[in-house]
């Protein structure tokens, strides 16, 4: 999926300021998941996150996730209210399924091909 200004803006929000990494309670914060639902998408316990919310192993999850969030943001020129009205809509293209349930289940493939065809600006 191609960087996008809002990704870049994204990164240091949602980043651990002593480590540099991704913490997953800032990513839960910004797309308003719930602990158990960042836990769930990440295939971890809540305890686990809470303990290390920025461990390596989460990083490239993390990172899509941020990615499917900055191109949702882009598409609508930084407005991220319309934004997470989008991530929390029904969506043809997604089996009449939510963006966000995606995330919360972890299958972020399918929504990775939809947003990279929206990003394009391609037919999904």
């Amino acid at each position: 999926m191609a960087e996008n200004v809002a990704l870049m803006r994204l990164i240091p929000a949602l980043s651990n300021p002593q480590t540099g990494r991704l913490d997953a309670k800032r990513v839960a914060q910004e797309l308003h998941l719930s602990p158990d639902a960042i836990a769930c998408a990440l295939e971890r316990t809540v305890a686990q996150i809470d303990e290390h919310s920025d461990a390596p192993e989460l990083q490239p999850h993390l990172y899509a996730i941020c990615r499917i969030w900055s191109v949702a943001i882009d598409l609508y020129a930084g407005e991220k209210t319309s934004a997470y009205i989008f991530m929390n809509t029904s969506n043809e293209h997604l089996e009449k399924r939510a963006p966000i349930v995606f995330i919360k289940s972890g299958d972020l493939v399918p929504l990775e091909s939809l947003m990279e065809a929206m990003n394009i600006r391609q037919p999904a």
